[in-house]
């Protein structure tokens, strides 16, 4: 990423500053990043940037704000009428748009005006990877408008960014609104996908929560969410942690001392807080602790690993009475919440990826599939790619498991299509040896899954397995029935053997969610590899 030499990342501070709620850790500006206007500019027009609204209009002409703030730490962001702002600011900018939000540095108490938060904002919303990623909230223009008084103009920049409709995620879903579990799948996919992109750009967020998605109105879907808020953000190469809030923090970000290379994690990891809260309807998972010791019990349970086996079992527990398998969703909060970065999941496009297959899995047993299956079909290159970047088995039993995988894979989507009338050939497919190979293989590589954990530094993972393991059975015995459960009670085996034990369909869902049964590789194996 080549960003602008007029501005260069903000300092790590020398002090850490405590938090008591959900609001970022304030961080004092060193005062020597792009401490004047004549420096804003100069981040605003460096190599010619100027083709996104960035317009070099100043008036003291300021837009009406007529609406109450909608927040921010050291910004003012208000939500203003495109209407209000004057001539020649950019009007096929606003063409449109009723409302657009903007974004401007708060003036402190001393009267002084810092710009390097907004600069930093405006240096990574420009940046062309980011403008094209449709779940990176929209840079619309940056306009200059005079604040002074009779004592002395005062010009000062403001970013006009895209209005969310909806508010932040935080405030959606406490207002009632995704509680459907393909709703918050949805959600999900749409923040790792914008995560995704910044990572792809050389940027950490720094600060992943609930508060910093913003959810939008889509013209093809009900909604679309997207990331937000960068003042915390950082490159990837040579980056420092410069603030962030700590309960969606991940642990090795209390301190300072912490492996550069590991940055994203730390954005997986406040992903995976964030997904948790997701999945619990918008309540935050420290909201049941008490106030005064809050953030020392956040620490010990991330501290102690016991937040990834807790969030783990509380989401299934939460979703008991639901019918789906839910192992690949399980493995998503497992690994992201994991103490060692080196044993989170090593990008968000993995994270995607799994969260795509269980999003079809709980699609097609909610009947949001098409007649002829075509999202779950649609969702094999991906479950292949899973397998394919998993990690390499080491033992004899492991190699034979991942063969009768990929052997069943190949099979129960051979059954689908000749089910859905899609094969030529018609392939010769005995349902129910499919449905004893499938029986079998299952609990075994589920145990064989949780049996990779070490008891020592997983606590809880053994009562995780135990309520994941029922839910397996639970899911065989009702997609996978045997012959005494198709069968009325008083009819007789023997005048039944045209009985199917398994739908296509529903072999195709196990089959998928074993996606959640594989084990992914120590980003440190990654790591060596890439740098050797």
């Amino acid at each position: 990423m080549e960003f602008s030499s007029a501005f260069t990342f903000r300092q790590q501070p020398q002090e850490n500053q405590e938090s008591t709620n959900e609001a970022p850790i304030p961080v004092p500006s060193p005062g020597i990043h792009c401490p004047h206007f004549a420096g804003f500019i100069a981040v605003s027009f460096a190599k010619g940037h100027n083709t996104i609204g960035l317009q070099p209009v100043i008036s003291n002409a300021a837009p009406t704000f007529q609406d109450v703030s909608l927040g921010g730490g050291s910004f003012d962001v208000r939500k203003v009428e495109a209407s209000s702002f004057p001539i020649g600011l950019g009007t096929q900018i606003f063409k449109g748009r009723k409302y657009v939000a903007v974004k401007h540095p708060r003036t402190q108490d001393d009267g002084s005006v810092s710009f390097a938060d907004i600069a930093l904002e405006l240096q990574i919303l420009r940046h062309p990877p980011v403008q094209k990623n449709e779940n990176i909230v929209d840079l619309l223009a940056v306009m200059y408008h005079d604040t002074g008084n009779k004592e002395g103009m005062r010009v000062v920049p403001a970013l006009v960014l895209e209005y969310a409709e909806y508010g932040n995620l935080k405030s959606y879903q406490e207002a009632g609104y995704a509680h459907s579990l393909h709703e918050k799948l949805d959600i999900a996919i749409d923040a790792a996908r914008g995560l995704e992109g910044l990572h792809e750009a050389g940027i950490v967020h720094g600060d992943v929560k609930p508060s910093n998605l913003l959810v939008f109105k889509h013209p093809t879907k009900k909604t679309i969410v997207k990331i937000s808020d960068f003042g915390f953000a950082m490159p990837m190469q040579g980056g420092q942690l410069i603030g962030s809030t700590e309960v969606y923090r991940a642990p090795e970000g209390k301190t300072a001392d912490f492996n550069s290379r590991y940055l994203r994690q730390q954005d997986i990891y406040s992903f995976g807080l964030t997904l948790w809260t997701v999945l619990g309807d918008g309540v935050a998972y420290h909201s049941t602790l008490p106030d005064g010791d809050k953030l020392e019990n956040v620490w010990k349970l991330k501290k102690s690993n016991l937040i990834a086996s807790l969030a783990t079992f509380n989401v299934l527990h939460r979703l008991r009475r639901e019918n789906y398998p839910l192992m690949t969703l399980a493995k998503v909060i497992l690994t992201c919440l994991q103490f060692s970065p080196e044993k989170r999941f090593s990008s968000m496009s993995k994270i995607i990826d799994h969260l795509v297959v269980t999003k079809s899995i709980v699609n097609s047993l909610d009947g949001h599939d098409t007649p002829d299956a075509s999202a779950l079909r649609a969702a094999l290159p991906t479950f292949e790619s899973i397998v394919y970047r998993a990690k390499i088995p080491a033992s004899d039993g492991e190699r034979s498991e991942r063969m009768i995988l990929k052997g069943l894979t190949t099979l129960v989507f051979a059954y689908l299509r000749q089910e859905l009338g899609l094969q030529d050939t018609p392939a010769n497919i005995d349902p129910w040896q499919m449905r004893n190979m499938m029986t079998h293989f299952l609990p075994k590589a589920h145990e064989r899954y949780y049996s990779s954990f070490i008891l020592d530094e997983s606590p809880f993972i053994a009562a995780l397995q135990g309520i994941s393991k029922s839910r397996l059975e639970k899911t065989i015995s009702e997609l996978l029935p045997t012959i005494s459960q198709l069968l009325p009670r008083e009819a007789n085996p023997s005048e039944t053997s045209e009985a199917q034990p398994v739908s296509a369909v529903n072999a195709c869902l196990l089959i998928l969610d074993c996606a959640g049964l594989l084990n992914e590789p120590f980003n440190t194996v990654l790591f060596s590899a890439y740098v050797s």
